[in-house]
């Protein structure tokens, strides 16, 4: 997980995703740490992780994906 390319490090976080969201539905308070090699792209992939799991919380999905 790191790649430039946002949709290539997708495969690898939709199911961190999904455990963020079961650990968040179960009072859970998780601490995600994220990281690459430079770290240059890192926040967008921190904030779309972050939607990504916001958006899951709102439509209620507790399973996640």
């Amino acid at each position: 997980i790191g790649h430039p390319i946002q949709a290539d490090n997708e495969v690898w976080l939709l199911p961190w995703i999904a455990q963020t969201v079961r650990w968040l539905n179960e009072g859970k308070t998780p601490y995600i740490y994220l990281h690459s090699p430079s770290n240059i792209g890192i926040p967008a992939v921190a904030d779309w992780f972050q939607q990504q799991v916001e958006q899951r919380l709102v439509a209620g999905q507790g399973s996640g994906i």
